[in-house]
């Protein structure tokens, strides 16, 4: 169980947060007029929408090995 937990803690999580963050502040940008390029903020929340779906699928990875691990038979 310790080594799933380091390597669950290895992954950066904080890497999808702050780009989902950065979405908030992009769409805020646009809607206030700091920022006229749609284009941007598009991206950017294409960027927070991959690092989002690389974590779940590392974590349900994780979680798919641990769980077959588990059921081995020593």
């Amino acid at each position: 169980v310790g080594l799933f937990r380091q390597l669950v803690a290895l992954f950066d999580t904080a890497h999808a947060s702050r780009q989902q963050q950065a979405v908030g502040e992009s769409v805020q940008q646009l809607v206030t007029g700091e920022t006229d390029s749609i284009h941007d903020v598009v991206l950017t929340a294409s960027r927070a929408d991959l690092a989002f779906r690389l974590v779940m699928e590392v974590r349900n990875r994780l979680i798919s090995s641990y769980e077959e691990i588990m059921r081995m038979q020593v």
